[in-house]
Order: structure tokens, then sequence, then C-alpha cells
């Protein structure tokens, strides 16, 4: 999950899951996502914008312009052998050639 609309040279992640498995259904409608180290179904944990491993919760600057949190989910044809706390950019190229498909779902959130 990352804001794009972050001041930041590029999105702010606030949380990097992977290796959840295709079975879990941890996550439910209404549920929040946690807020250690541990994550939803066996998913591994990665490390988010702040450098530390977990959720971090939307947080636009008051009065700020309404940010968009966007969520996207691959769908990989095998799990990665990653060490969890692993960034965005070693994730992303770890997943190269094994997306069989991806999702995405935008929230906004903003604070007056």
């Amino acid at each position: 999950m990352d804001d794009h609309d972050a001041k930041t040279p590029r999105p702010f992640v606030h949380w990097l899951i992977y290796n959840i498995p295709p079975t879990s259904r941890a996550s439910t409608q209404g549920s929040r996502p946690p807020l250690s180290s541990t994550s939803p179904g066996g998913g591994a944990p990665g490390s988010n914008g702040r450098k530390s491993i977990g959720y971090f919760g939307p947080r636009p600057p008051q009065g700020d312009h309404t940010h968009h949190y966007q969520i996207t989910v691959y769908a990989l044809d095998q799990a990665l052998k990653l060490e969890p706390g692993v960034d965005e950019d070693k994730l992303l190229g770890a997943m190269k050639g094994h997306v069989v498909g991806q999702g995405k779902l935008v929230g906004t959130v903003q604070r007056k």
C-alpha cells in the first residue's frame, strides 16, 4: 500500500507484504492490517517508508489535499525466497517474470 500524493521523491510505502498463501482468508472486509511485524495468513512483512517492518497507516498532513492510497495485489507463479524486511525495490525485482495477474484498489484520505 503506497501513497502517491506524499511529498517524497517516490510514492511512500505504508505496507509491504508478500508470500501470502493463496488459501489465506485472514484479511476480511473491515479488518485492520497488523501494526506489528506479524502478517496475516503467514505472509512475510517487508519494510515500509519509515524503514520499519509492518503496517504504517495513512496519515496525510492535516489540511493537505486528499491523498490516494493504492493497494496493489500480485498473483505469482511461485513463492519468493526473500528474507522478511526487504524493501519495495528488492521485492519488485524478485517478482520479475513471476507475475501472472494483478489488481489495484485506491482509497482516499484527507485530514481537515
